[in-house]
Protein backbone atom coordinates (compact mmCIF):
# COMPACT_ATOMS: atom_id res chain seq x y z
CA UNK A 1 0.00 0.00 0.00
CA UNK A 2 1.29 3.48 -0.89
CA UNK A 3 1.57 5.82 2.09
CA UNK A 4 0.01 9.29 2.12
CA UNK A 5 3.49 10.83 2.36
CA UNK A 6 4.60 8.83 -0.70
CA UNK A 7 1.56 10.01 -2.65
CA UNK A 8 2.22 13.61 -1.67
CA UNK A 9 5.83 13.32 -2.84
CA UNK A 10 4.72 11.96 -6.26
CA UNK A 11 2.30 14.86 -6.70
CA UNK A 12 5.05 17.35 -5.76
CA UNK A 13 7.48 15.82 -8.30
CA UNK A 14 4.78 15.90 -11.00
CA UNK A 15 4.11 19.61 -10.35
CA UNK A 16 7.81 20.39 -10.56
CA UNK A 17 8.06 18.49 -13.86
CA UNK A 18 5.01 20.32 -15.18
CA UNK A 19 6.48 23.73 -14.35
CA UNK A 20 9.83 22.85 -15.91
CA UNK A 21 8.21 21.37 -19.01
CA UNK A 22 6.08 24.41 -19.70
CA UNK A 23 9.22 26.54 -19.71
CA UNK A 24 10.52 25.14 -23.00
CA UNK A 25 7.57 23.64 -24.94
CA UNK A 26 5.39 25.42 -27.49
CA UNK A 27 1.88 25.56 -28.99
CA UNK A 28 0.05 27.33 -31.84
CA UNK A 29 -2.55 26.76 -34.59
CA UNK A 30 -2.53 27.66 -38.29
CA UNK A 31 -4.95 26.99 -41.14
CA UNK A 32 -4.33 24.11 -43.52
CA UNK A 33 -5.63 20.99 -45.19
CA UNK A 34 -4.89 17.28 -44.87
CA UNK A 35 -5.41 14.70 -47.59
CA UNK A 36 -7.29 12.37 -45.24
CA UNK A 37 -9.62 15.08 -44.00
CA UNK A 38 -8.06 15.55 -40.58
CA UNK A 39 -6.77 18.88 -39.34
CA UNK A 40 -4.82 18.01 -36.21
CA UNK A 41 -1.47 16.33 -35.65
CA UNK A 42 0.05 15.39 -32.32
CA UNK A 43 3.83 15.58 -32.20
CA UNK A 44 5.97 14.44 -29.29
CA UNK A 45 8.70 16.95 -28.38
CA UNK A 46 10.76 16.83 -25.20
CA UNK A 47 13.81 18.79 -24.03
CA UNK A 48 14.27 20.68 -27.28
CA UNK A 49 14.77 24.26 -28.33
CA UNK A 50 11.45 25.46 -29.78
CA UNK A 51 13.12 26.53 -33.02
CA UNK A 52 12.17 24.01 -35.71
CA UNK A 53 13.96 23.58 -39.04
CA UNK A 54 12.01 21.63 -41.65
CA UNK A 55 13.36 19.61 -44.54
CA UNK A 56 11.26 19.60 -47.71
CA UNK A 57 8.34 17.17 -47.61
CA UNK A 58 8.41 14.00 -49.71
CA UNK A 59 5.67 11.70 -50.93
CA UNK A 60 4.91 8.41 -49.24
CA UNK A 61 3.38 5.47 -51.09
CA UNK A 62 -0.16 6.29 -50.02
CA UNK A 63 0.02 9.79 -51.49
CA UNK A 64 0.63 11.64 -48.24
CA UNK A 65 3.79 13.56 -47.46
CA UNK A 66 6.06 13.54 -44.48
CA UNK A 67 8.00 16.38 -42.88
CA UNK A 68 11.18 15.61 -40.94
CA UNK A 69 11.74 17.92 -37.99
CA UNK A 70 15.21 18.91 -36.86
CA UNK A 71 14.94 20.01 -33.27
CA UNK A 72 17.99 21.88 -31.92
CA UNK A 73 18.84 20.76 -28.41
CA UNK A 74 17.72 17.15 -28.96
CA UNK A 75 18.80 14.02 -30.78
CA UNK A 76 17.46 14.61 -34.29
CA UNK A 77 19.63 12.12 -36.17
CA UNK A 78 16.93 9.44 -36.23
CA UNK A 79 14.07 10.04 -38.62
CA UNK A 80 11.31 8.38 -36.62
CA UNK A 81 11.03 7.53 -32.95
CA UNK A 82 8.76 7.74 -29.97
CA UNK A 83 9.51 10.08 -27.11
CA UNK A 84 12.50 8.97 -25.07
CA UNK A 85 13.09 9.83 -21.43
CA UNK A 86 16.69 10.78 -22.23
CA UNK A 87 15.51 13.83 -24.17
CA UNK A 88 15.38 12.51 -27.72
CA UNK A 89 12.96 14.55 -29.79
CA UNK A 90 12.28 13.64 -33.38
CA UNK A 91 9.26 12.57 -35.36
CA UNK A 92 7.71 12.11 -38.78
CA UNK A 93 4.10 12.85 -39.56
CA UNK A 94 2.16 12.92 -42.80
CA UNK A 95 1.06 15.99 -44.73
CA UNK A 96 -0.56 16.06 -48.17
CA UNK A 97 1.49 18.90 -49.68
CA UNK A 98 5.13 19.90 -49.83
CA UNK A 99 6.64 23.35 -49.20
CA UNK A 100 4.84 23.54 -45.89
CA UNK A 101 5.39 26.34 -43.39
CA UNK A 102 4.89 25.46 -39.71
CA UNK A 103 5.44 27.57 -36.62
CA UNK A 104 4.21 27.56 -33.02
CA UNK A 105 4.98 29.08 -29.63
CA UNK A 106 3.44 26.91 -26.94
CA UNK A 107 2.63 23.33 -26.00
CA UNK A 108 0.80 21.05 -23.59
CA UNK A 109 2.40 18.71 -21.08
CA UNK A 110 0.56 15.38 -20.79
CA UNK A 111 0.39 13.24 -17.66
CA UNK A 112 2.21 10.37 -19.36
CA UNK A 113 5.30 12.52 -19.84
CA UNK A 114 4.73 13.40 -23.48
CA UNK A 115 4.34 16.89 -24.83
CA UNK A 116 1.65 17.43 -27.38
CA UNK A 117 1.84 20.11 -30.05
CA UNK A 118 -1.50 20.48 -31.82
CA UNK A 119 -1.57 22.65 -34.93
CA UNK A 120 -2.72 23.01 -38.50
CA UNK A 121 -0.38 23.81 -41.37
CA UNK A 122 -0.08 26.80 -43.65
CA UNK A 123 0.65 25.67 -47.19
CA UNK A 124 2.59 27.38 -49.94
CA UNK A 125 1.20 26.06 -53.24
CA UNK A 126 3.26 26.38 -56.41
CA UNK A 127 0.61 25.32 -58.97
CA UNK A 128 -3.00 26.12 -59.72
CA UNK A 129 -5.76 23.81 -58.51
CA UNK A 130 -6.75 21.13 -61.06
CA UNK A 131 -10.23 21.92 -62.37
CA UNK A 132 -13.07 20.05 -64.03
CA UNK A 133 -12.32 16.59 -62.63
CA UNK A 134 -14.94 14.42 -64.33
CA UNK A 135 -15.82 10.87 -65.32
CA UNK A 136 -15.88 10.40 -69.09
CA UNK A 137 -16.78 6.69 -68.92
CA UNK A 138 -18.59 4.71 -66.22
CA UNK A 139 -19.11 0.95 -66.27
CA UNK A 140 -19.77 -1.70 -63.62
CA UNK A 141 -16.09 -2.09 -62.74
CA UNK A 142 -14.45 0.69 -64.71
CA UNK A 143 -14.26 4.47 -64.37
CA UNK A 144 -12.28 6.70 -66.74
CA UNK A 145 -11.50 10.14 -65.31
CA UNK A 146 -10.14 13.31 -66.86
CA UNK A 147 -9.25 16.82 -65.67
CA UNK A 148 -7.99 20.07 -67.15
CA UNK A 149 -4.28 20.48 -67.78
CA UNK A 150 -2.31 22.67 -65.36
CA UNK A 151 0.39 24.91 -66.84
CA UNK A 152 3.76 24.05 -65.34
CA UNK A 153 2.72 20.64 -63.96
CA UNK A 154 5.14 17.76 -64.51
CA UNK A 155 2.97 15.10 -62.90
CA UNK A 156 -0.49 14.40 -61.52
CA UNK A 157 -1.64 12.18 -58.67
CA UNK A 158 -5.18 10.82 -58.45
CA UNK A 159 -6.66 9.51 -55.19
CA UNK A 160 -9.77 7.40 -54.47
CA UNK A 161 -11.85 6.82 -51.34
CA UNK A 162 -15.10 5.17 -50.26
CA UNK A 163 -16.00 8.29 -48.27
CA UNK A 164 -15.70 11.99 -49.18
CA UNK A 165 -13.77 12.64 -45.97
CA UNK A 166 -11.27 9.87 -46.73
CA UNK A 167 -8.95 8.17 -46.18
CA UNK A 168 -7.83 8.33 -49.80
CA UNK A 169 -5.42 6.00 -51.57
CA UNK A 170 -3.38 6.87 -54.63
CA UNK A 171 -4.59 5.15 -57.79
CA UNK A 172 -2.58 7.00 -60.43
CA UNK A 173 0.66 8.95 -60.83
CA UNK A 174 1.71 10.19 -64.25
CA UNK A 175 1.81 12.98 -66.80
CA UNK A 176 -1.50 12.25 -68.53
CA UNK A 177 -4.64 14.18 -67.61
CA UNK A 178 -6.73 11.05 -68.13
CA UNK A 179 -6.75 7.94 -65.97
CA UNK A 180 -8.56 4.59 -66.12
CA UNK A 181 -9.49 3.08 -62.77
CA UNK A 182 -10.67 -0.47 -63.46
CA UNK A 183 -10.57 -3.96 -62.04
CA UNK A 184 -11.93 -6.21 -59.34
CA UNK A 185 -11.34 -3.59 -56.64
CA UNK A 186 -14.30 -1.64 -58.09
CA UNK A 187 -17.76 -2.97 -57.30
CA UNK A 188 -20.93 -2.38 -59.34
CA UNK A 189 -23.48 0.12 -58.05
CA UNK A 190 -21.02 1.62 -55.57
CA UNK A 191 -20.07 5.23 -54.79
CA UNK A 192 -16.41 6.24 -55.12
CA UNK A 193 -14.80 9.62 -54.44
CA UNK A 194 -11.83 11.08 -56.31
CA UNK A 195 -9.39 14.00 -55.90
CA UNK A 196 -6.39 15.00 -57.97
CA UNK A 197 -3.34 17.21 -57.43
CA UNK A 198 -0.68 18.53 -59.80
CA UNK A 199 3.02 18.70 -58.97
CA UNK A 200 6.41 19.74 -60.27
CA UNK A 201 9.92 19.93 -58.81
CA UNK A 202 8.97 23.05 -56.87
CA UNK A 203 5.92 21.71 -55.11
CA UNK A 204 2.25 20.90 -55.40
CA UNK A 205 -1.15 22.31 -56.19
CA UNK A 206 -4.06 22.19 -53.77
CA UNK A 207 -6.39 19.23 -54.15
CA UNK A 208 -9.15 19.48 -56.71
CA UNK A 209 -12.78 19.42 -55.69
CA UNK A 210 -14.04 15.97 -54.73
CA UNK A 211 -15.79 14.05 -57.50
CA UNK A 212 -18.39 11.42 -56.62
CA UNK A 213 -18.87 8.61 -59.15
CA UNK A 214 -21.28 5.69 -58.88
CA UNK A 215 -20.49 2.60 -60.92
CA UNK A 216 -23.22 1.08 -63.05
CA UNK A 217 -25.41 -1.60 -61.48
CA UNK A 218 -25.62 -5.28 -62.28
CA UNK A 219 -28.81 -6.07 -64.24
CA UNK A 220 -30.64 -9.38 -63.90
CA UNK A 221 -33.23 -10.00 -66.62
CA UNK A 222 -35.96 -12.44 -65.61
CA UNK A 223 -38.10 -13.85 -68.46
CA UNK A 224 -41.73 -14.26 -67.37
CA UNK A 225 -44.13 -16.50 -69.31
CA UNK A 226 -47.91 -16.17 -69.56
CA UNK A 227 -49.44 -17.74 -66.46
CA UNK A 228 -47.67 -18.70 -63.26
CA UNK A 229 -43.93 -18.17 -62.72
CA UNK A 230 -41.82 -18.76 -59.62
CA UNK A 231 -38.95 -16.30 -59.61
CA UNK A 232 -36.06 -14.92 -57.59
CA UNK A 233 -32.94 -12.83 -58.17
CA UNK A 234 -29.32 -12.60 -57.02
CA UNK A 235 -29.42 -8.78 -57.18
CA UNK A 236 -29.92 -6.53 -54.16
CA UNK A 237 -31.98 -3.71 -55.64
CA UNK A 238 -31.81 -0.19 -54.21
CA UNK A 239 -35.55 0.51 -54.31
CA UNK A 240 -37.30 -2.57 -52.92
CA UNK A 241 -40.90 -1.33 -53.05
CA UNK A 242 -42.94 -3.90 -55.00
CA UNK A 243 -44.60 -1.18 -57.07
CA UNK A 244 -41.18 0.10 -58.10
CA UNK A 245 -39.77 -3.37 -58.84
CA UNK A 246 -42.68 -4.18 -61.21
CA UNK A 247 -43.22 -0.62 -62.49
CA UNK A 248 -42.12 -1.32 -66.07
CA UNK A 249 -44.35 -4.41 -66.48
CA UNK A 250 -47.18 -3.65 -64.05
CA UNK A 251 -49.82 -3.60 -66.84
CA UNK A 252 -49.02 -7.27 -67.58
CA UNK A 253 -48.56 -8.32 -63.95
CA UNK A 254 -51.80 -9.77 -62.61
CA UNK A 255 -50.74 -10.88 -59.12
CA UNK A 256 -47.60 -11.61 -57.07
CA UNK A 257 -47.55 -13.88 -54.00
CA UNK A 258 -44.91 -14.48 -51.35
CA UNK A 259 -44.36 -17.46 -49.04
CA UNK A 260 -46.68 -16.02 -46.38
CA UNK A 261 -49.57 -15.74 -48.83
CA UNK A 262 -49.43 -11.95 -49.01
CA UNK A 263 -50.16 -10.43 -52.41
CA UNK A 264 -49.26 -7.55 -54.69
CA UNK A 265 -52.22 -6.82 -57.03
CA UNK A 266 -51.30 -3.81 -59.24
CA UNK A 267 -54.69 -3.40 -60.95
CA UNK A 268 -56.42 -2.84 -57.61
CA UNK A 269 -53.46 -1.05 -55.99
CA UNK A 270 -53.12 -3.75 -53.33
CA UNK A 271 -49.65 -4.25 -51.90
CA UNK A 272 -49.70 -6.46 -48.81
CA UNK A 273 -46.14 -7.64 -49.52
CA UNK A 274 -44.63 -4.16 -49.28
CA UNK A 275 -40.93 -4.65 -49.98
CA UNK A 276 -39.13 -7.15 -52.19
CA UNK A 277 -37.05 -9.56 -50.08
CA UNK A 278 -34.06 -10.81 -52.08
CA UNK A 279 -33.92 -14.01 -49.98
CA UNK A 280 -37.45 -15.07 -50.97
CA UNK A 281 -38.95 -16.58 -54.06
CA UNK A 282 -42.20 -15.16 -55.52
CA UNK A 283 -45.05 -16.57 -57.55
CA UNK A 284 -46.02 -14.20 -60.37
CA UNK A 285 -49.03 -14.56 -62.67
CA UNK A 286 -48.63 -12.75 -66.00
CA UNK A 287 -51.26 -11.85 -68.61
CA UNK A 288 -48.56 -11.86 -71.30
CA UNK A 289 -44.88 -12.67 -71.62
CA UNK A 290 -42.53 -9.99 -70.28
CA UNK A 291 -38.99 -9.50 -68.98
CA UNK A 292 -38.51 -8.22 -65.44
CA UNK A 293 -35.23 -6.29 -65.09
CA UNK A 294 -33.78 -5.93 -61.61
CA UNK A 295 -30.73 -3.71 -61.16
CA UNK A 296 -28.44 -3.22 -58.21
CA UNK A 297 -25.57 -4.94 -56.42
CA UNK A 298 -24.78 -8.62 -56.78
CA UNK A 299 -25.38 -10.74 -53.68
CA UNK A 300 -22.43 -12.64 -52.17
CA UNK A 301 -24.16 -16.02 -51.69
CA UNK A 302 -21.66 -17.65 -49.35
CA UNK A 303 -22.06 -14.83 -46.80
CA UNK A 304 -25.86 -14.50 -47.07
CA UNK A 305 -27.96 -16.64 -44.77
CA UNK A 306 -31.57 -17.49 -45.59
CA UNK A 307 -33.64 -18.21 -42.47
CA UNK A 308 -36.02 -21.14 -43.01
CA UNK A 309 -39.07 -22.15 -40.97
CA UNK A 310 -40.18 -25.72 -40.44
CA UNK A 311 -42.64 -26.61 -43.20
CA UNK A 312 -42.90 -25.00 -46.62
CA UNK A 313 -40.62 -22.15 -47.71
CA UNK A 314 -40.37 -20.36 -51.05
CA UNK A 315 -36.72 -19.46 -51.44
CA UNK A 316 -34.51 -17.47 -53.77
CA UNK A 317 -31.55 -18.94 -55.61
CA UNK A 318 -28.77 -16.44 -54.84
CA UNK A 319 -26.03 -17.75 -57.12
CA UNK A 320 -25.51 -16.25 -60.58
CA UNK A 321 -24.69 -19.54 -62.27
CA UNK A 322 -26.24 -23.06 -62.28
CA UNK A 323 -25.41 -25.71 -59.69
CA UNK A 324 -26.73 -29.19 -58.99
CA UNK A 325 -29.47 -28.82 -56.38
CA UNK A 326 -27.95 -31.45 -54.08
CA UNK A 327 -24.72 -29.44 -53.88
CA UNK A 328 -26.46 -26.04 -53.77
CA UNK A 329 -28.66 -27.11 -50.83
CA UNK A 330 -25.89 -29.07 -49.09
CA UNK A 331 -26.12 -26.95 -45.93
CA UNK A 332 -29.61 -28.40 -45.23
CA UNK A 333 -29.30 -31.72 -47.07
CA UNK A 334 -26.39 -32.96 -44.94
CA UNK A 335 -28.46 -32.83 -41.76
CA UNK A 336 -31.37 -34.73 -43.38
CA UNK A 337 -33.57 -31.68 -42.72
CA UNK A 338 -34.75 -31.28 -46.31
CA UNK A 339 -37.74 -33.43 -47.21
CA UNK A 340 -38.52 -32.22 -50.73
CA UNK A 341 -37.83 -29.35 -53.13
CA UNK A 342 -39.98 -28.30 -56.12
CA UNK A 343 -39.43 -25.95 -59.04
CA UNK A 344 -42.01 -23.98 -61.03
CA UNK A 345 -42.58 -26.91 -63.44
CA UNK A 346 -43.38 -29.49 -60.76
CA UNK A 347 -39.97 -31.17 -60.93
CA UNK A 348 -38.81 -32.50 -57.56
CA UNK A 349 -35.67 -33.22 -55.56
CA UNK A 350 -36.36 -35.93 -52.95
CA UNK A 351 -33.04 -36.68 -51.19
CA UNK A 352 -34.32 -39.52 -48.98
CA UNK A 353 -35.18 -41.53 -52.12
CA UNK A 354 -32.26 -40.17 -54.20
CA UNK A 355 -34.70 -38.63 -56.68
CA UNK A 356 -33.42 -35.54 -58.49
CA UNK A 357 -35.53 -34.49 -61.45
CA UNK A 358 -34.70 -30.79 -60.99
CA UNK A 359 -30.99 -31.25 -61.71
CA UNK A 360 -29.40 -27.79 -61.63
CA UNK A 361 -30.81 -24.83 -59.75
CA UNK A 362 -30.97 -21.85 -62.12
CA UNK A 363 -30.59 -18.12 -61.52
CA UNK A 364 -33.90 -16.29 -61.81
CA UNK A 365 -35.89 -19.28 -60.57
CA UNK A 366 -37.62 -19.56 -57.21
CA UNK A 367 -37.99 -22.89 -55.39
CA UNK A 368 -40.35 -24.39 -52.81
CA UNK A 369 -38.78 -26.56 -50.13
CA UNK A 370 -40.24 -28.49 -47.20
CA UNK A 371 -38.00 -28.92 -44.14
CA UNK A 372 -38.53 -30.64 -40.79
CA UNK A 373 -36.93 -28.04 -38.50
CA UNK A 374 -36.03 -24.37 -38.57
CA UNK A 375 -32.71 -23.96 -40.33
CA UNK A 376 -30.32 -21.63 -42.14
CA UNK A 377 -29.54 -22.05 -45.85
CA UNK A 378 -26.22 -20.81 -47.21
CA UNK A 379 -25.33 -21.33 -50.87
CA UNK A 380 -21.78 -22.08 -52.08
CA UNK A 381 -19.89 -19.23 -53.70
CA UNK A 382 -20.28 -18.45 -57.39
Amino acid sequence: MISKSGTAMKIFIYIVILIIANSFLAYAQFEGEYYDGSSTIRLTIVDADTTVTISKASYLGDGANYIKFFLPGADSSIIHSNWQFDGAAFSIFKLPMSDTVISYNNSNWLADGHSSIIFDTLFIYTLETPLNLRAIMIEKQKIVLKWDEIIGADNYRLFRSFQPEGPYIQVYSGQNIECEDAGGHLKPFTNYYYRVIAENIFGNSPFSDILQVKTLPEIHSLPLAIGWNMISTYIETENTDMEEVFSEIKNSTVIVKNNAGQIFYPEFEINDIGEWDVKQGYQVYMSKSETLSISGMKIVPETTQIALNAGWNMIAYLRSNPMDIEIALASIVASDNLVIAKDNFGNVFYPAFEINIIGDMLSGQGYQIFILNDDLLVYPEN
